[in-house]
């Protein structure tokens, strides 16, 4: 939406959205390089730690969020990057276990 963006968190176990005036590009620049957040799409940002699965759909790749019933498109230009990311996060979090 422009210049808007539309950021969901959890927050008490609930998934909150907040309208905030902001691009994406200002929003990764402000993330820096933490390894758990990617773009996947034009318009979206995701944190890795909530992904529940990745499917694919017609071609399509799609991530299934924590708390949400919408899907998240990933684009093809995006995709070796989010498996890639998925793949180090989950054996992240294993390591940690």
């Amino acid at each position: 939406m422009s210049n808007y963006a539309n950021i969901c968190y959890m927050e008490s176990d609930e998934v909150r959205h907040k309208m905030m005036r902001i691009t994406l590009k200002q929003i990764m620049e402000s993330i820096g390089s933490e390894p758990f957040m990617v773009q996947c799409h034009r318009a979206f940002i995701v944190n890795l730690n909530f992904v529940v699965s990745m499917s694919n759909r017609n071609s399509a790749y799609q991530l299934q969020i924590f708390g949400t019933d919408k899907p998240i498109p990933v684009s093809r230009n995006n995709t070796s990057v989010v498996k890639e990311k998925l793949l180090l996060n989950t054996e992240t979090q294993r390591h940690r276990e």
